[in-house]
C-alpha cells in the first residue's frame, strides 16, 4: 500500500510538466466514436512521476482488453497519478493528483468533455471525488474543497478544512463528512473527520475519529470509515459514524488494506506484512466485531491475486484489482457476490477503481 508522507515535494516538480490545460466546459461529442458495448472501465494511476495515468476498457462480449482506450479515443492522456473516478450525470469524473485538475469522460464513448482545472494553490493535489445532484466535491491536500457545478464544469465555491490533507469523504443525511488525515505531515498524523451541511457548506461538527483516517463509505444512514493508525504501534480500525447523531457507535480493530459494502456485508482485504499472506474477508455492516468469514470461494489454481489494491463493485460482481509489483501491468479480478471467480483481464499499472458500462 501507498503511504502518504514525501508526496508533497514530488507532486510540486511534477505540477510543473504535468498541469492541466483548460478545455471548453461542457464540449459535445459529435465527433464521437460510436458508442463501446458492456464492459468495465478501470481507472490506472500509472507510475508516479511518469504522467502515464490511464483509463482502460474490458469489452464483455469480445471478451478484449483496451489498455487506455481514452489515449486512443482522445490523443491525449489522463495526467499525472489519476487516484479517483466516480459517475454521474451519464459521465465519469476522472481526479489527477499530480496534473491538478478533474477530467469529465463521456462514459458512453470516453470522449473527453472538459478538463477542469483546480487552482487553490500552487499545488493542491486534489484527490477525491464524491458527488450529490448536480455538484461534485473534490478533496485537494492543501486543505480546500472545491465545489464543481457539474452542468458548467466550472467550480462554483470552496471549502477551507480546518483538519490537515483532507483526503476521502462521503455523501449522507444532507451533510459531507470529509476525512483529514494529515498524511503528508508524517508521522504526525490528524484524526479528523469533519461534518458540513451541503446546503450551506458550513462547519457543522468535526469528530475525532483515530489517527489517520482512510477511505469512507456511505450506507444505509451510517459512515463506515477506515483508521489507518500509524503503520506502528497505532493499530488499524474500522469505525461506523452515525449520521444523524455523527457519533461513533462502533468500533473494530480490524486491519484494513482496502474494502467495499454490497448490501448488508463489508468486504475487505488484508495483508500481514509479516508473512506477506493476504486474506479476503467479509463481516456484517451490523456488527463490526463479528468473527469474519472467508470472501473467495473459488478460485482457478493457476490463477492469484499478487498485490490486492482496490475493491470496487457494481450491481453483479466485486472487482478486485491487484497491483502486483505496483511497476509493471497490474489485472482486475471479478467475482460474484458469493465470491466465485468469474474472469480477470490486464490492466495498466497500479489499476484502482472499476466502474461497468452497460
Amino acid at each position: 500500500m501507498r503511504k502518504l508522507f514525501n508526496l508533497s515535494v514530488l507532486f510540486a516538480l511534477l505540477a510543473s510538466f504535468c498541469a492541466c490545460e483548460p478545455t471548453n466546459p461542457g464540449e459535445d461529442d459529435t465527433n464521437a466514436p460510436t458508442q463501446l458495448g458492456k464492459g468495465y472501465y478501470v481507472l490506472c494511476e500509472g507510475t508516479m512521476g511518469r504522467n502515464n495515468s490511464s483509463l482502460d476498457f474490458y469489452d464483455i462480449v469480445k471478451q478484449s482488453n483496451t489498455i487506455d482506450l481514452f489515449q486512443s479515443i482522445n490523443g491525449q492522456g489522463l495526467g499525472e497519478t489519476a487516484n479517483d473516478m466516480t459517475e454521474t450525470l451519464g459521465n465519469l469524473y476522472i481526479v489527477a493528483t499530480g496534473s491538478n485538475c478533474v477530467m469529465s469522460v463521456n462514459k458512453r464513448t470516453c470522449k473527453k468533455l472538459a478538463l477542469i482545472p483546480i487552482t487553490t494553490s500552487e499545488n493542491p493535489q486534489p484527490r477525491n471525488i464524491v458527488t450529490e445532484g448536480a455538484y461534485g466535491y473534490v478533496s485537494c491536500f492543501d486543505g480546500h474543497i472545491c465545489i464543481i457545478n457539474l452542468q458548467t464544469n466550472k467550480i462554483d465555491k470552496t471549502i477551507t478544512t480546518q483538519g490537515r490533507n483532507p483526503e476521502q469523504m462521503a455523501i449522507s443525511n444532507g451533510k459531507l463528512y470529509v476525512a483529514c488525515n494529515g498524511g503528508l505531515d508524517y508521522p504526525n498524523y490528524d484524526n479528523k473527520v469533519e461534518v458540513y451541511d451541503l446546503e450551506t457548506l458550513n462547519l457543522i461538527k468535526t469528530i475525532e475519529a483515530g489517527i489517520n483516517p482512510g477511505n469512507m463509505i456511505a450506507k444505509d444512514g451510517y459512515i463506515y470509515a477506515q483508521i489507518r493508525g500509524n503503520y506502528g504501534d497505532i493499530p488499524q480500525e474500522l469505525i461506523k459514524i452515525n449520521t444523524q447523531t455523527d457519533e461513533i457507535e462502533e468500533r473494530a480493530n480490524i486491519s484494513i488494506n482496502s474494502f467495499d459494502i454490497v448490501g448488508d456485508k463489508i468486504i475487505f482485504t488484508n495483508t500481514d506484512y509479516a508473512t506477506y499472506t493476504t486474506s479476503y474477508k467479509t463481516i456484517p455492516t451490523n456488527n463490526l466485531n463479528a468473527a469474519a468469514e472467508d470472501f473467495i470461494a473459488n478460485m482457478p489454481a493457476d490463477k492469484s491475486i499478487m498485490s490486492p489494491y482496490k475493491i470496487s463493485h457494481d450491481e453483479n460482481n466485486i472487482f478486485i484489482t491487484d497491483a502486483k509489483d505496483y511497476s509493471s501491468n497490474g489485472r482486475c479480478f471479478v467475482f460474484d457476490y458469493a465470491g466465485n471467480y468469474v474472469l480477470d483481464f490486464e490492466t495498466f499499472t497500479c489499476p484502482t477503481k472499476v466502474i461497468s458500462k452497460q
